[in-house]
């Protein structure tokens, strides 16, 4: 009769929503609609240098945007992807983390958001499309740091560009089909639907459009096996969401959320950030080795109440400490996501888990500045939304410029502290910090463009 036990809102939610959209990944995936995106993916950015690299950031955005399961994710596209990283020149534990890193950024991407959306929606009884405009923006500036660390090592490397296997013409006259129920499903939740309407009629809508062409058609094996794998995921999802479920119960009647969160807050005290930072680490640590869906669940009767207690909005509370569920795949020492794109890279888990981590760090700075400034998730005004989004996107590139070390050459300890620096300054949004932090930046191009003039005319002479 309440939230908490095994018959709570997260099985009531997984076992109707959520397992209606796992259905409509997999029929996704069986009817061929991975390699339309896979291959639009390629004639957007193949050409580039990095092409698979940047393949993967942004075929797997598309994927996970659509199917929300990280695993999968990294599953469907890593087989395509990452041995064309490893042909390229990429090592195996790089190629895995840049396919990690996209793949679980599919959850944060709308529509589906890794199923932890219709949670969201579910606890704070917020709409659905308002929880889709809230993560937009934040989930844009994700993908686009782990783009710009991926050019950046492209770049250190000197890998070359690769030529997309058919044209856009081709993957459409082919799979473009494909897209009507994708974009219908779009409209539908845009439009107000509820998102079980809105899966199970696209769903349909799916089976019926793969008939259009053979390429696509399902045959009555394919369609029996996809039913099966569907099932089989949302049997994980709603088992991991019922033993969860005796958690947040025995949380509930104990009162030990309650003791935590005040525990939280008493160690943070009046400092906003220390609270945040406590609320990451137990995020981080609870999410380990298990699937998001449960990870954030967990956490609705542990930090989230801590975040509401010092005054942080409920929508925001609820997305920061979601967010960082999400990161914990690729957080080490139980990173699910790398290990899983490191069996297909056949490089070393635990490298591939620190890569993936260290290629996501600028990602972990995005929740803090959505708190610190709801801008970020579309609230306020035009100009202030645009200031704080381009600040962040400058942020989250100054730091991967500081990590990945390299803009035009090799950037020396002092330019990479600079850069650092210049990135910390431009996570807060305000105008004293920020334009010392795009003047710092600036000085760290100006002096690697100058290195990078030198060294073409010393070759040269």
């Amino acid at each position: 009769m309440t939230t908490g036990g095994i018959f709570g809102v997260a099985v009531g939610v997984s076992s109707t929503t959520l397992a209606v959209f796992i259905i409509f990944g997999a029929f996704i995936a069986s009817t061929g609609a991975g390699h339309l995106l896979f291959e639009l993916s390629a004639a957007a950015v193949g050409k580039s240098k990095g092409g698979p690299a940047k393949m993967a950031v942004v075929g797997s955005a598309f994927m996970g945007s659509i199917n929300g399961a990280p695993a999968a994710n990294v599953a469907t596209i890593g087989v395509l992807t990452i041995p064309m990283m490893k042909k390229l020149g990429y090592k195996p534990e790089f190629a895995g983390a840049v396919e990690a890193c996209s793949s679980i950024g599919g959850q944060f991407l709308p529509p589906v958001m890794g199923a932890c959306a219709f949670l969201i929606v579910a606890f704070t009884g917020i709409p659905y499309v308002q929880i889709m405009k809230y993560a937009v923006i934040p989930a844009l500036i994700y993908f686009f740091s782990v783009y710009v660390t991926v050019h950046l090592e492209a770049l250190k490397l000197n890998l070359q560009p690769v030529s997309a296997t058919k044209s856009v013409k081709e993957v459409l006259k082919e799979y473009g089909h494909m897209l009507i129920p994708i974009f219908v499903l779009f409209y539908m939740l845009m439009k107000g639907y509820s998102p079980s309407m809105s899966g199970t009629l696209c769903t349909v809508l799916l089976v019926l459009v793969s008939f259009l062409r053979k390429s696509t058609r399902l045959t009555f094996s394919s369609l029996i096996k996809t039913i099966e794998n569907a099932a089989t995921s949302a049997l994980v999802v709603i088992t991991s969401c019922a033993a969860a479920g005796i958690v947040v119960g025995i949380i509930e009647y104990t009162g030990l959320g309650e003791r935590l969160a005040t525990s939280i807050v008493s160690m943070g005290g009046d400092n906003l950030l220390l609270v945040l930072f406590l609320v990451m680490i137990i995020s981080l640590i609870l999410g380990m080795g298990m699937p998001p869906v449960p990870a954030y669940v967990l956490q609705v009767g542990l930090t989230i109440p801590a975040l509401i207690e010092i005054g942080v909005p409920v929508y925001i509370a609820h997305l920061f400490v979601f967010y960082f569920c999400g990161l914990s795949l690729i957080t080490p020492p139980v990173a699910v996501a790398s290990y899983a794109a490191a069996g297909i890279a056949e490089g070393n888990p635990m490298s591939t888990g620190f890569q993936a981590f260290r290629m996501a760090i600028p990602s972990f700075v995005v929740p803090f500045i959505f708190v610190l400034d709801p801008a970020l998730l579309l609230v306020g005004s035009l100009p202030n939304i645009i200031l704080v989004t381009v600040t962040a996107l400058i942020s989250v590139c100054a730091l991967a410029i500081a990590l990945e070390g390299y803009v035009y050459t090799n950037l020396s300890i002092g330019e990479r502290l600079l850069a650092l620096i210049a990135a910390i300054l431009l996570i807060l949004p305000y105008a004293s910090t920020a334009l010392p932090g795009l003047a710092i930046l600036a000085v760290v191009i100006f002096i690697q463009r100058n290195k990078k003039m030198k060294g073409n005319a010393a070759v040269s002479s």
